[in-house]
């Protein structure tokens, strides 16, 4: 969950190899994938979940800046903290599908004590 791994390869069915760099990042609040890269104005962003207070706390919006074999480098634009209940105690995911945004929440039951939905 602290490390962030890229691997590339020349298609879906060719070997995959890792980054020159791997790990490209470390780091418990975004290096864990919380969704697919998406485009957003021309700007690649890479969706990570923040894990620094609790498992999927949140979500942290990564641009990318650069993404070659031999280097990768983002910039943290933007940070989305559960704010819907019941969902307050966490946020793990955030995709897109054409005009349609998916955002998995996390809850805790009534009565369950440290069980999540």
């Amino acid at each position: 969950d602290n490390n962030l791994h890229i691997f590339h390869a020349n298609s879906l069915d060719a070997e995959f190899q890792p980054l020159a760099v791997n790990p490209v990042k470390s780091s418990l609040g975004s290096s864990r994938m919380a969704g697919h890269f998406f485009r957003q104005n021309d700007q690649l962003i890479r969706p990570a979940q923040n894990g620094c207070r609790t498992y999927g706390g949140g979500i942290v919006l990564n641009r990318v800046d650069q993404l070659t074999v031999n280097a990768y480098k983002e910039t943290q634009v933007k940070t989305l903290d559960p704010f819907l209940p019941p969902y307050l105690e966490g946020l793990h995911t955030l995709n897109y599908a054409g005009d349609i945004a998916l955002v998995d929440g996390v809850r805790r039951l009534p009565g369950q004590g440290s069980r999540w939905r």
